[in-house]
């Protein structure tokens, strides 16, 4: 057990290292003053079509124990929405 909590342990670190690096911008060498241009840059088709060569499964493993919150009941006072907030502060609301 402790050997594959170790193994694991690496490969986060591992994880953890390369995201890093992508973290960092890098960004074209230029000899003239132009708009910067990033270096690795996907455009939105690449995005998509390397999003799609994944198997689906790699794609829903970030929390596959999520349970959503329940409905919230009735009785309970609800936050304001933005479209039913009044223009200005201090004008009164009509209460459901």
């Amino acid at each position: 057990m402790r050997n594959a909590r170790k193994a694991r342990a690496r490969r986060l670190r591992a994880d953890l290292k390369a995201a890093a690096k992508l973290r960092r911008s890098r960004f074209q060498a230029v000899t003239s003053a132009v708009a910067p241009e990033r270096l690795g840059t996907l455009t939105a088709a690449e995005a998509e079509a390397e999003l799609r060569a994944q198997p689906a499964s790699n794609r829903r493993e970030t929390n596959p124990g999520y349970i959503p919150p329940p409905p919230v009941p009735e009785g309970w006072a609800r936050p304001v929405q933005p479209q039913d907030a009044p223009s200005e502060p201090g004008t009164p609301q009509k209460h459901a």
